[in-house]
C-alpha cells in the first residue's frame, strides 16, 4: 500500500493544478487490468482518495470505471463494500459492442439503480470512455457510420 500511496502522491504532486479529475482505475472488472477483488479495490481507492485530497484539495476523484454488463455487477459489489465514500464522481465505460448503440440507455439505467441502492445516487455519473466497433461492418460502410454516430449521440 505504501508503494501505491507513493505513486499516487508523485503523480498528483507533479500535476497539481493541471489535472482536475483523477480516475482511480481503468476497467477493474477486466482481468488484464486488475485481478483483485472489489473490496481490495476499495482499499486502493481509499488510499488514493486520501492522498489526492491532501495533495490537491481541488481535484476531483472518479471511482474505478468498470465496463460492460459484468461491470454493473462489479460496481454493485464495489459500492456495497464502501467504495462510494472514496470518490466525488462515479465513472463507467459505456461500450455496447456488439449490441446496438441504444443498449447504452438500459446500461445507464442499471448503473443509476446500483448507485441509488448504495446511497450515491446524488453523485454525478461520468461516461469516461466509450466507442463502438463491429468487425462484420466494414469501416467505410453506411451502416458502420450510422452505428458510430448513434453511439456518440446517445453517449
Amino acid at each position: 500500500m505504501d508503494d501505491w500511496a507513493n505513486y499516487v502522491s508523485a503523480v498528483v504532486s507533479r500535476y497539481r493544478g493541471q489535472i482536475s479529475a483523477y480516475e482511480i482505475w481503468n476497467e477493474p472488472n477486466v482481468r488484464r487490468f486488475y485481478t483483485g477483488s472489489p473490496d481490495k479495490m476499495v482499499e486502493l481507492a481509499r488510499e488514493a482518495y486520501t492522498v489526492i485530497k491532501q495533495t490537491d484539495p481541488k481535484a476531483l476523484v472518479v471511482s474505478p470505471s468498470a465496463v460492460g454488463p459484468k461491470g454493473v455487477e462489479w460496481l454493485d459489489e464495489y459500492l456495497r463494500d464502501g467504495g462510494g465514500k472514496y470518490c466525488d464522481i462515479i465513472g463507467f465505460h459505456f461500450y455496447t459492442t456488439p449490441d446496438p448503440p441504444e443498449t447504452v440507455l438500459e446500461r445507464i439505467q442499471r448503473v443509476r439503480e446500483v448507485m441509488q441502492k448504495h446511497g450515491v445516487g446524488d453523485k454525478p455519473l461520468w461516461n469516461t470512455e466509450t466507442g463502438w466497433q463491429r468487425p462484420d461492418f466494414p469501416d467505410d460502410s453506411p451502416q458502420a457510420a450510422g452505428w458510430l454516430a448513434r453511439t456518440y449521440i446517445l453517449n
